[in-house]
């Protein structure tokens, strides 16, 4: 059995975080908490939330959440439902693209929308390849190389004469 590497893209629907838009998240095992540790996504500004909160597990694109411990985490089919009619999971949740996931107890922690999970280097090979479809001329491509074999700058040569 293979175990491809997989990331997970992700939304979270309030908070500090709502903001940044999708986020991708390296897995195959993606720890999300208050302090996750390396590599995890840490939600240390949601209040409620234990250090790690919930694991999910990406290996050949079957993407599973499992509550770490004693923590609450329920998964429902979108994010309009009342959290507190949602029993928390007890054993490892299959996720399915557009579901929503909470963690925490109902009225703190954090809510996210599980988008999509693929292979390691798809959203960046399709970020390059749009990159590369924009044609941008020539000119304009090596006005933004910037190299740093190209030696000082001539403003600041002038800026040291002019301090000195």
């Amino acid at each position: 059995m293979s175990r491809e590497r997989w990331d997970a893209k992700i939304r979270l629907l309030h908070g500090p975080l709502s903001s940044q838009g999708d986020l991708i998240v390296h897995g195959p095992v993606i720890r999300i908490g208050a302090h996750p540790g390396p590599g995890g996504l840490s939600l240390h500004d949601y209040r409620g939330l234990d250090a790690r909160q919930a694991v999910i597990t990406t290996y050949n694109g079957e993407p599973q959440i499992e509550p770490v411990g004693s923590a609450q985490v329920r998964v429902a089919p979108h994010e309009h439902v009342d959290w507190t009619r949602v029993q928390a999971l007890q054993e490892p949740a299959l996720l399915t693209n557009g579901c929503a996931v909470h963690l925490g107890r109902p009225g703190r922690g954090a809510t996210f929308r599980f988008v999509d999970c693929q292979p390691l280097g798809v959203w960046e090979q399709s970020r390059i390849q749009v990159v590369e479809e924009a044609q941008l001329p020539e000119e304009v491509v090596s006005q933004r190389v910037i190299s740093a074999d190209r030696g000082v700058p001539k403003w600041f040569i002038a800026g040291l004469v002019f301090i000195g």
